[in-house]
């Protein structure tokens, strides 16, 4: 499903606008977590990495949080994998995190979460 400029979003209409040309233009189906693009950090087995497009309309920093391995739901992930990412969410400075429906998801082929702060 093509994203549009008038769809109800977390985005200002600047950003909103950004994304949709992206989606519609530019996106090339690459996965931007296995590429590590705009990579904050790299743990063990998950990845930090800056939203281009964040929600931006009410949350200060939107960043995401993926795993290495290309997964496309947490229930396929390993043990090992589920406890590391507990502790990050716990030692992570964020004050809410987002998990989209998979359905709608933008990235749908690989797992993430959204970390905001207000």
């Amino acid at each position: 499903m093509t994203p549009k400029i008038t769809d109800p979003t977390l985005r200002t209409k600047k950003t909103q606008k950004i994304y949709v040309d992206y989606v519609t233009n530019k996106y090339d189906h690459h996965c931007i977590f296995c590429a590590k693009d705009d990579l904050i950090k790299e743990y063990e087995h998950w990845i930090l990495v800056e939203n281009k497009y964040p929600y931006d309309a009410i949350f200060s920093t939107h960043n995401m949080l993926a795993p290495k391995a290309h997964v496309t739901e947490r229930t396929k992930l390993y043990k090992d994998e589920i406890e590391e990412l507990d502790e990050l969410l716990q030692e992570l400075d964020y004050d809410m995190c987002i998990l989209n429906k998979k359905k709608r998801r933008s990235i749908p082929q690989h797992y993430h979460l959204h970390l905001v702060k207000l």
